[in-house]
């Protein structure tokens, strides 16, 4: 009889439970409602972490899309890279989203593309150096996710 919904508003927005000030609606991006939202993602695989990283994500009904884009290096420490997710997906065994990613490592911007993936039972996005390994960075020198778009189910 009860239905869960789950509102987020990033990490631009704090929500409030106002019983007296709730308003729903139908349209995807109600007027003077925001159609993006920055996040604050937890990032392993670093010892100092990209510094000017933008990570936005809008959801548009059941799809959460998101942009990341790091301008700068950080420091590598671990052969993984992953950045967790603003929204977990839906939890469909053996389903996975797979992007290209745009990355550097060691401190050299790769002429090929890598690759991020959500998997329907993570709640992090998992790059690797190409299209068919998870992970395969440098645990030393620079490394960033340059680039990336994906979208997946929620």
């Amino acid at each position: 009889p009860n239905t869960t919904v789950t509102i987020t508003g990033g990490s631009d927005y704090s929500l409030t439970a106002s019983p007296t000030k709730r308003w729903i609606s139908y349209v995807a991006n109600p007027q003077g409602f925001p159609d993006w939202f920055n996040w604050a993602p937890t990032i392993t695989g670093y010892s100092t972490p990209p510094s000017g990283g933008v990570y936005r994500f809008r959801i548009n009904g059941r799809t959460v899309f998101c942009v990341i884009r790091e301008p700068n290096n950080g420091i590598s420490n671990a052969t993984t890279l992953t950045i967790s997710v603003p929204v977990a997906p839906i939890n469909i065994t053996n389903l996975l989203w797979l992007y290209p990613a745009a990355l550097t490592d060691n401190g050299i911007s790769m002429t090929t593309y890598g690759r991020a993936v959500v998997a329907g039972t993570s709640s992090d996005i998992v790059f690797g150096i190409n299209p068919v390994v998870q992970g395969g960075f440098t645990a030393s020198g620079g490394k960033r996710v340059a680039a990336c778009d994906i979208w997946y189910e929620i």
